[in-house]
Order: C-alpha cells, then structure tokens, then sequence
C-alpha cells in the first residue's frame, strides 16, 4: 500500500507471460489489449504495475506502442531517458549477437508517480532473459495482516514439577465431567486453563491477565501494520530519499518552465510561481548540504541560459546525493543480510533452507473468463476455479446419484482385505515423546501455545492432556 496524495491505496502487480510459441501475433495483441484495458476499467484509479515477458519490442506491436504512448508508461524507458541512454536489452542468446528487448514493467499514471529507480540486473538471469528490478518509493508503505490471538509467553524456566499437582487435578470435577461426556473441546479448554494457571503460580507469577487465553476458540484479529519499503533501511534514510526526489521533480518543473520563458523572450517574463519554486528548491538544497550553494537571486538576473547551468549543476549534485543514498543503503542491506544469515546458521537453518528451496508465496494471476476476458476480480478467479473443479471433488451433486456403499461392498467386497488396527491408549510419555522431537523454535499454534511452553509442562499435566486423544 502506498499514499497517494493523502490516499492509501493498494498496488496492484500483475505478471503476464506472452509465448510467441503459444499465440499467433494477433491473439498474442488480442490477449495484451484485454488485459491492459480491463485492468484500468476493473481497478481504476489506482497503482497497479503489469510485469511480463511479452515476447515482442515496442516497434513490433501495435498494441503496446499505442498503449505506452497513451495510457500507460514503459518504465524501462522511463529511467533510460532519466539517465541519459537508450533503454538496455533484456533478451540475449548465448554465443550470438541477438540482444532485443522484450520484458517489460508497464506502470499506469498513479504507479509511475510513486517510481523510484528500475534496473537491469547485468549478471542474474533466468534462462536467456536478464532479471529486471522495479522499486517504488514508498516511505509509508503498510500492509493488512491477519493474526491469531497470541497470549504473553509463559515464564517455563521456572516451573518445576509438582507432587500434590496429581492429586490436586483428580478433584477437578468440571474435568471429570468433560471426560465423561465426551467434550473434546471442553476439555482442551479446561487442560488449557489449568496448565496455564499451575505453570504461572509455580513461577510466582501473580498479574497473569495477559498470559492466559490459550486453547480458546479465537477469530482471527484484521489490522494494519507498518512494513519496510524495499531498498531503505527506514528512518532518515526514507526522508533523504524524499527529500531527494522532491528537490528534482522542483528541478524538472523549473527548467521547463526556464525553456518556455527563454522561447518566450527572456527573465521579464518569468511567472511568479517559477520564482516560488526557486525558493523552495534553495530551501531544500540548502537542508540537504549537497556542496553546492545555490544562487537566490538566480532567476533576477539578466541570463537565462546562466540559469539553466547553474540548475543543472544542481541537478547532478542532487543525483550524486542519491546515488550516493543508494550505495550506502546497499551496504547496509549487505551488512543486514550477512548478519541474518549467520543469525540462521546459528539457529534452525529454516529460513536459508526455504530460499535455496525457492519456497515463495503464490500471488494472484489474471484469469481468462469463458468469453476470453480477462479478470483479476478474486471473487470472479474463486467462481471460475469453483466452476472448473466441480466435476472432480463434487461428482454427484444431487445425492439420490450417489452410488451406495453397500452395492460397492457387494461387487467388490471380495477384492478388499481387512487389516485388523490394535492401538493402545496413547500416554503422558507418548506425547512427552513427541515434543522431546520438535525444535524448540517451531511456529506457535492457533491456539496459543509455543512449543517451548508444552515441552514444559509436568508429567502429570501430560498424562491429563493424552486423555484428549
């Protein structure tokens, strides 16, 4: 989520794949102009970024020249011209001379006024195409986050086993009772509570309102969470980065208005507001300590073409600023990782052991609809996905068709041989087993409780929890 104008709004990140070796050139235009129309008419107004290996250049289809030069904005393009160069080649071949470029980040006009930078990764590839890295300046970037209740952590260094904590659990009546009737749930909640409450007196612990509530049947809790923007490390960085791309959008408005001017006839014509916003560009400069002081009688003197010069040496001190910026937030993110990295080392090695594995989560794609629309609509994607697995998971929706088990049994009965289970009552030691098996680190559960804290529960306490089971 970014804020737009005083507006938080979600961006959108669609990710598309044109196979030259799949489509025909006019269904590979067909499928591209659907989705780049229906994406601004189904979102509207807000960020959304389409990345994709499109399989084409600019020149080489109609649709994505029309759509650059109208609606949407090539980002690649974008930062070639910023920096002065023709945008880099995304496709090569090994041991030839091809080098095109046909992967694409298209942004529409809200998401290309939060862009950052965009770079092409020179030695990270997949396959025969260069990595590309789009960011977006979002210094208040947040994100809605779903999460279970989780109680206080108990205190389990210091809890010691208890003699009389046998006998005191066997005048439990509200336990007896659950066992009776066969409460699963009841039951779960009373082990749950008592566990809780023995493991905090044991440990002198005597203000316990928010180390209790495990094994409650619990909703999960919807809110909005700050989350680090890719690229800063935070703080003062995220406002230098602000500060940076204020003073060179002020920058870009003030030498287009200087051109217009010069074309115009000279200094007597310059309108009010390219002197206000001089001032405001010497106020930032002068906050930044770029090394250059700006003149702030620029814009009074006689020389336009004077101004400009000096506007564009402020200019490439701003743009050496924030260079600077980025490398010195590159070794921090370098430091950052390397200190992670060890840190999981030390530890369980699941976070290294998940990123050689390539374990990512799954994001949401666009969904060709019956008619051949696309749509990015999650309630539509549930319906279409509901609609095209029905005829495997709910074979005999009427009922009366279902086939009884009786005539199967008597048709195939004969095929089916019995394997007789004997399972004895699972104990205290049986589960105390099972723990003694789990990292200490594991993730905690819905219902609250750490692993930690169950491997610390009495053997007593164990024997009352196998009866769940």
């Amino acid at each position: 989520m970014i804020n737009v104008d005083g507006r938080e709004l979600w961006v959108h990140v669609i990710t598309v794949y044109c196979s030259a070796g799949h489509y025909g050139k006019a269904d590979r235009e067909r499928l591209l102009h659907s989705l780049l129309v229906e994406l601004r008419a189904k979102l509207g107004e807000v960020p959304i970024l389409v990345l994709g290996d499109l399989n084409t250049d600019v020149s080489g289809s109609a649709t994505l020249k029309h759509a650059v030069e109208n609606d949407w904005v090539d980002v690649g393009a974008l930062q070639a011209e910023k920096d002065g160069r023709e945008p880099d080649h995304t496709f090569e071949r090994p041991g030839t001379e091809t080098k095109t470029r046909i992967d694409f980040v298209l942004a529409n006009a809200v998401a290309a006024g939060a862009l950052k930078r965009f770079w092409t990764h020179k030695r990270v590839r997949t396959g025969e195409h260069l990595c590309l890295s789009v960011e977006l300046f979002t210094p208040t970037l947040k994100k809605r986050t779903k999460r279970f209740f989780l109680p206080k952590e108990l205190p389990v260094g210091a809890v010691t086993p208890d003699a009389d904590l046998d006998q005191g659990l066997a005048g439990d009546d509200a336990i007896h009772q659950a066992v009776d009737a066969r409460d699963v749930g009841g039951l779960y909640a009373l082990l749950s509570c008592a566990t809780e409450r023995y493991m905090l007196s044991s440990a002198g612990v005597t203000e316990v309102r928010s180390y209790v509530g495990r094994g409650e049947p619990r909703e999960l809790t919807e809110k909005m969470v700050a989350a680090k923007s890719t690229g800063t490390s935070g703080g003062a960085a995220a406002r230098g980065q602000t500060m940076h791309g204020s003073l060179r959008r002020k920058i870009v408005a003030l030498r287009t208005g200087l051109n217009e001017a010069l074309l115009r006839g000279g200094p007597g014509t310059l309108p009010a507001m390219l002197h206000g916003t001089w001032r405001n560009i010497v106020k930032l400069a002068e906050k930044m300590h770029l090394g250059v002081v700006p003149d702030k009688d620029l814009l009074r003197g006689a020389s336009l073409g004077a101004a400009l010069v000096g506007l564009r040496e402020l200019e490439a001190a701003a743009e050496q600023a924030d260079r600077d910026t980025v490398m010195r937030q590159r070794l921090e993110n370098e430091a950052s990782y390397r200190k992670r990295v060890a840190a999981d080392f030390r530890d369980d090695r699941r976070r290294i052991v998940a990123y050689v594995r390539g374990d990512k989560d799954v994001h949401t794609l666009a969904v060709a609809k019956e008619d051949g629309r696309l749509t990015v609509d999650l309630g539509e994607i549930d319906a279409l996905m509901r609609g095209a697995w029905a005829s495997v998971f709910h074979l005999y929706p009427d009922k009366s068709d279902r086939p009884s088990y009786a005539a199967f049994k008597e048709r195939y009965g004969g095929y089916i041989d019995k394997h007789p289970m004997e399972l004895e009552p699972i104990t205290g030691g049986d589960l105390r087993e099972v723990l003694n098996s789990r990292p200490a680190r594991g993730t905690p559960g819905v219902d609250g409780w750490r692993i930690t804290e169950l491997k610390a529960i009495p053997d007593a306490l164990l024997e009352r929890w196998a009866q769940l089971f």
